[in-house]
């Protein structure tokens, strides 16, 4: 009996010590045979849950969990441990109801406190959560990963304070936990401190600090310049900038390291998106919906290359499909507006772009599209107060001034029109439709000559463009 007790004890020691490498095969081998040695061992039984939960196989691991708790309802850690499956599935309930009996029973236990803490985090619950994070760090300092997650939450609150990161940047063992996920604790272990360089850089970059934030970044991958993980979270940093030649680079160099992530394909996919390379956007973006259909993002970013291209029954599809899978999905609600607004849908137009500004008032790009809808439609004081607040919103934007441009012809107010079509082709020189507005606005004011040389440049811009006579 005794040796038959060592060689478990064995088996579940060498199990966890495959785990804390996240070779994870290997520990799920020992604990498979630490199980069939005995098939009722609590401890066997929870850990190779908790392995299948890091592994993302969160069927099995809620099997295996449900069973430990079932042979043993008093034991705390397997109790805790579902409840980190049912955050991660995003079962947020479930994982309180789990937490909150596992403190219960072990009301010391930092780490426990510190992963409800982390859902009240995930659910908008931020006074909570610092508090809860704060608690745990009190009785474990070690568990410095709170530090990040407190961070996060202080962010969200618009506190943001730099303490906790820089904290959890400093140098000790324990730092790995500051990157705020448990399941690349041990990864930063071993890589030294890229990931923790890297969150702190992913929290400038929610501050809109984008040169530290790539320094940061740099740095990381400096230190471990194999992860394609820190490729795409710095390309998604260049992208934000409107860096895309560098955003470019590093997320094709992420698709390099890594074929198998979806994230960079994705977002180099937006990438050709916003430089109206349509045809690289549209390969990419097919990509990633081919590896998970049901992706609000990248439909929403498929239909808005449809919409520009001018494959308007495509863009609907995609951006309807969009908009059923994630209802909040406000790019999505929006664009498809745009598209009706392109389709002289004007009604469906309103409709979908006034639920995208309701959800977000401060959003330029709605604003701005909702203001030329009325513009098309001749409703003259709502197109400028919408077109008005776009551009004060996002004033190097030239697509809302050359609206308000045409407005402000429409409506015969030339000098205005003139300034803001001037501005509009100043930011993008290439836009047949300036000039043209312009040149009508020329023509209105008995400019005859300035009015033909813009009807000219719009032909030579447009070839398909139709200059009047004058």
């Amino acid at each position: 009996m005794v040796t038959r007790r060592r060689k478990l004890r064995d088996l579940i020691r060498s199990g966890q010590d495959y785990w804390l490498m996240d070779r994870y095969d290997e520990a799920l081998a020992e604990f498979n045979q630490a199980i069939e040695l005995d098939p009722g061992s609590v401890r066997a039984i929870a850990h190779r849950g908790e392995t299948y939960r890091m592994m993302g196989r969160y069927d099995e691991a809620l099997a295996d969990l449900n069973r430990a708790i079932e042979l043993d309802p008093s034991r705390a850690w397997s109790i805790g441990c579902r409840g980190r499956a049912y955050g991660d599935m995003g079962r947020y309930d479930e994982a309180l109801a789990d937490l909150n009996r596992a403190i219960e029973l072990d009301p010391s236990a930092a780490w426990l406190i510190a992963d409800r803490g982390e859902i009240y985090r995930l659910t908008g619950r931020y006074d909570e959560a610092v508090a809860e994070f704060s608690s745990a760090l009190e009785l474990d300092p070690s568990e410095v990963w709170a530090t990040g997650s407190r961070d996060w939450a202080y962010q969200a609150m618009e506190q943001h304070g730099e303490a906790d990161l820089d904290h959890a940047a400093e140098p000790g063992p324990s730092r790995a936990w500051a990157i705020g996920s448990r399941n690349r604790a041990y990864q930063a272990m071993k890589r030294g401190d890229a990931w923790i360089i890297a969150h702190r850089g992913q929290a400038y970059q929610t501050m809109k600090r984008t040169a530290e934030a790539v320094a940061d970044l740099s740095r990381a991958i400096e230190l471990d310049p194999g992860s394609a993980e820190l490729f795409c979270i710095r390309g998604g940093a260049y992208l934000e900038a409107s860096s895309y030649d560098e955003a470019l680079a590093d997320l094709s160099r992420a698709v390099e390291l890594d074929p198998s992530l979806d994230w960079p394909v994705a977002a180099r996919g937006e990438t050709y998106l916003v430089l109206e390379r349509y045809d690289e956007a549209l390969a990419d973006l097919n990509c990633a919906i081919d590896s998970d259909p049901g992706d609000a993002w990248a439909l929403a970013r498929r239909g808005e290359a449809y919409r520009e291209m001018g494959s308007y029954d495509e863009a609907l599809a995609d951006l309807s499909r969009a908009i059923e899978s994630d209802p909040g999905e406000e790019e999505a609600i929006a664009a498809r507006g745009a598209t009706y607004m392109d389709l002289e849908r004007y009604d469906e137009a309103l409709a979908d772009l006034n639920c995208a500004i309701e959800n977000e008032p401060g959003d330029a790009w709605a604003l701005a599209r909702r203001g030329e809808t009325y513009r098309q439609m001749g409703s003259y004081d709502q197109a400028l107060a919408d077109l008005n607040r776009a551009i004060e919103l996002d004033p190097g934007e030239d697509w809302p001034l050359g609206c308000r441009g045409r407005a402000y012809q429409e409506t015969y107010r030339y000098d205005d029109a003139l300034a803001d079509l001037n501005r509009a082709i100043e930011l993008d020189p290439s836009d047949a439709g300036y000039y043209a507005a312009r040149g009508q606005a020329y023509q209105a004011m008995g400019r005859n000559d300035d009015a033909l040389a813009d009807f000219d440049r719009a032909n030579e811009l447009d070839p398909s463009y139709q200059p009047p006579t004058v």
